[in-house]
């Protein structure tokens, strides 16, 4: 019983421990540098074929093709 609450008592510790840092972390001005970055760059998107195609509906034709000889 001892060690099962000495064990309960390190988890929550680290997990308060963790919290702590965390919290320390999102709020410090490290974190702030690395989502915001410096300059003038802009993002370009390119869309991919295949997801433009879930998106757009089109009628698809089977051509058949005939070879008389």
């Amino acid at each position: 019983m001892i060690f099962k609450n000495l064990l309960n008592f390190v988890n929550n510790l680290f997990k308060f421990i963790k919290q702590k840092i965390r919290s320390f972390y999102l709020n410090s001005s490290i974190y702030n540098k690395r989502i915001f970055p410096s300059g003038n760059s802009y993002l370009k998107y390119k869309a991919s074929p295949s997801l433009l195609d879930c998106l757009i509906k089109y009628k698809k034709k089977k051509i058949i093709f005939k070879i008389i000889f």
